[in-house]
Parts: structure tokens; C-alpha cells; sequence
């Protein structure tokens, strides 16, 4: 083998950029996977005492899981809250955005003399672009939400896997 040092450094890049390479099309594996580990070590001491309590091992998971799907839909529950009150502050909202809007281009028509109208049909006509999109945008939204779903469900199946699978830790 050659012992130049730039050629041992080539190798190593090389190297280097097929592992990195390696991770970054194994990611839609490894993500789940990584997370169903981290679940089953987050769980695995409620778990190992459900079945010190003689919970059969698959009904001592199946707790778990209960449990865990608890705390996570009362996060969610907590997000959605959030949503409802801010969706019911939008007037007020709405309100104080189109005051700043009106003084921005009240400063602006003395700064470089350009009407309001012009300034209304100006970002009209940006935002036209914009709202013609709009179906790909929810398109991409939804994709994404399934997708995000789709995991969460493979990583719980994962997890349960792990834990029927395991020896005694």
C-alpha cells in the first residue's frame, strides 16, 4: 500500500463522504429507528415494573404505549388550544396590522411619494402569485402531516418490536 500522506488523506475523504453519503439516503430508515430507540429507553423502567407487577410483557408494553399516547395527545391538545385562542384574537390582530400597515405607508408616500393605491395595487399584484399557489401549498401541507404520521407510526411499531424482542436488560 502506498504510503503518501496525500493519498491516505484522499482515502479518508473518500471515505468520509461515502459514510455521510450513506446516512443521508439511510435517513428515512434510520430517524424512525433512532426515535423508536429513544422511546423504548424513555419507557423501559415503567415498563420492567409493570411486569415486576406480573403484567403479561405484551400488556405491560401496551400500557406504555397508553401512556405515552396520553402525554403526547395532551401536548397536541395543548398546541390546539393555543391555535383556537389565537385564531380568536385574529380581528384584534387584524386590526393593529392594518393601522401599522396605514402609518408604513403613510411614511412611505412622504418618503418617496408613492400613493397608498399605488402601494394597495402593488402588493395586490405580488400576492396574486402568491394566493394562485395556494392549492400547493395545502397539497404540500397535507403530504406532510401524513408523512409526519406515517412515522410516528412506524416509530411506535419499532418501539413495541424492541421491547417484545428484548432479553432481560
Amino acid at each position: 500500500m502506498r504510503k503518501d500522506p496525500l493519498f491516505q488523506f484522499v482515502l479518508i475523504l473518500f471515505a468520509g463522504f461515502l459514510f455521510f453519503g450513506a446516512l443521508y439516503f439511510a435517513k428515512s430508515i434510520l430517524i424512525p429507528l433512532s426515535f423508536s430507540a429513544l422511546l423504548a429507553m424513555l419507557i423501559l423502567p415503567l415498563s420492567k415494573k409493570l411486569e415486576r407487577w406480573k403484567f403479561p410483557r405484551w400488556l405491560a408494553i401496551l400500557s406504555c404505549f397508553l401512556f405515552a399516547i396520553i402525554i403526547i395527545g395532551a401536548f397536541v391538545a395543548l398546541f390546539i388550544f393555543q391555535v383556537i385562542a389565537f385564531t380568536d384574537n385574529l380581528p384584534l390582530y387584524k386590526e393593529l396590522i392594518d393601522s401599522k400597515i396605514g402609518h408604513i405607508q403613510r411614511f412611505l408616500e412622504g418618503l418617496i411619494k408613492v400613493s397608498p393605491e399605488d402601494q394597495s395595487s402593488f402588493m395586490k399584484e405580488k400576492m396574486a402569485g402568491f394566493m394562485e399557489n395556494g392549492g400547493e401549498y395545502i397539497k404540500v401541507a397535507f403530504v406532510e402531516t401524513t408523512g409526519t404520521f406515517a412515522t410516528i407510526g412506524i416509530v411506535f411499531i419499532c418501539t413495541f418490536f424492541f421491547f417484545i424482542l428484548q432479553r432481560s436488560v
